[in-house]
C-alpha cells in the first residue's frame, strides 16, 4: 500500500561480493541517549529488534506490545510497525534482504520462515546472554570488516535464529507443511481482494479444504479461514489509518459489494466499527 512508507535495504553487490548485505545497528547508536520514535511504516526486508535492556512500545500490524528488557521482535517483509524506544534502551537491530538465506540453504531458510511466524520472543536469561554475545560479535565484525567477516555474520545470524526456533514448541511436522503454509500466506497476500474462500487457495495449492485446514491447525493452531479473515482485517486497518477513503470505498476496494456486510464483518472481528477504529486509533489497539 503506497500510503504507508516502505523502507528498503540496498541489495547491490559490495566490494566483498555480498549480494544482500546485512545492516546491523546498535540501539545506543540509533538513540544517542535520547528517546527514539518511528512513525508507522513497513520494510521490504526482515527486521530483528533485540532489546538487551530498556523500555518502550512497539506496534506491529496494529497489535501493541510493551518493550521490556530481554524481548526480541521479528518482522517479515511487508509488516507495518510503529516504534517508540526510551532513552535507556540498549541492544541491536538486524536488517537483511528477504533472499539473504537462499531457498537452497534449506535449514536456514526454513528456520527463518518458521521463526518469522511469531513477532515476539522472550528468551530465558541463559539464551538471551548467548544472543547478545552473538549480536555484539556481529556488530564488531560488521564495523571492522576483517577477512570473510560476512560469513561470520551469516553464521551468527543463523545461530540467533536457531536459538529463537528452539523456543517454539517442537512438533515433528513434515517440512512440506512449512513450505505449503508459506505458499498459502503468499497467495492470501496477493489475492485477498478478489478471493476469500478457502477452496480457492486449497485448489491453487493442489490440496483439499481439509488438508489445508489440517496444515494451518498443526502449524499455527488456526483454521485457513481464520488466517484469511485476519488478513482482510489487517488490510482494512491499513486503509482506515493511512487513507481518507470512506468506509464504503474501502469495502469495495477489498472486494465487498455490500458495505454493510463489511462493517458487520469488521466489527465482529475487532469489536469496533470501522469508523470507531479510525476515530480512536491508536487507543483501540489490542494488547
Amino acid at each position: 500500500m503506497q500510503d504507508i512508507p516502505v523502507r528498503k535495504i540496498e541489495s547491490k553487490t559490495t566490494a566483498h561480493n555480498e549480494l544482500h548485505p546485512v545492516k546491523i545497528l546498535s540501539i545506543q547508536q540509533l538513540t544517542n541517549g535520547q528517546p527514539h520514535s518511528e512513525p508507522l511504516h513497513r520494510h521490504d526486508f526482515y527486521y530483528l529488534l533485540i532489546i538487551e535492556s530498556g523500555t518502550g512500545s512497539h506496534v506491529i500490524d496494529f497489535h501493541h506490545y510493551n518493550i521490556t528488557s530481554g524481548c526480541i521482535f521479528v518482522l517479515k517483509p511487508g509488516q507495518v510497525h510503529q516504534l517508540e524506544l526510551n532513552a535507556n534502551c540498549t541492544g541491536y537491530i538486524f536488517q537483511f534482504h528477504k533472499n539473504y538465506f537462499a531457498k537452497t540453504e534449506h535449514t536456514s531458510y526454513h528456520i527463518l520462515r518458521k521463526v518469522a511466524q511469531h513477532n515476539l520472543y522472550m528468551p530465558p536469561a541463559n539464551v538471551l546472554s548467548k544472543v547478545i554475545y552473538s549480536c555484539a560479535h556481529s556488530y564488531t565484525e560488521n564495523s571492522e570488516k576483517p577477512e570473510e567477516y560476512s560469513e561470520i555474520i551469516k553464521a551468527n545470524l543463523s545461530i540467533l535464529l536457531i536459538s529463537l526456533y528452539r523456543l517454539q514448541p517442537q512438533e515433528s511436522q513434515p517440512l512440506s507443511y512449512s513450505t505449503q503454509l508459506d505458499e498459502f500466506i503468499e497467495l492470501i497476500e496477493s489475492h485477498i481482494h478478489e478471493h476469500k474462500q478457502v477452496s480457492y487457495y486449497a485448489d491453487r495449492l493442489h490440496l483439499s479444504n481439509y488438508q489445508l485446514n489440517h496444515i494451518t491447525k498443526k502449524m499455527l493452531n488456526k483454521t485457513a479461514s481464520e488466517l484469511i479473515n485476519e488478513h482482510i482485517i489487517l488490510e482494512a486497518k491499513k486503509y482506515l489509518v493511512t487513507t481518507p477513503m470512506q468506509v464504503n470505498e474501502i469495502a469495495y476496494l477489498l472486494g465487498y459489494q455490500d458495505p454493510s456486510y463489511f462493517i458487520r464483518f469488521f466489527k465482529k472481528h475487532t469489536n469496533h466499527s470501522p469508523e470507531m477504529f479510525r476515530k480512536n486509533y491508536p487507543e483501540v489497539l489490542p494488547y
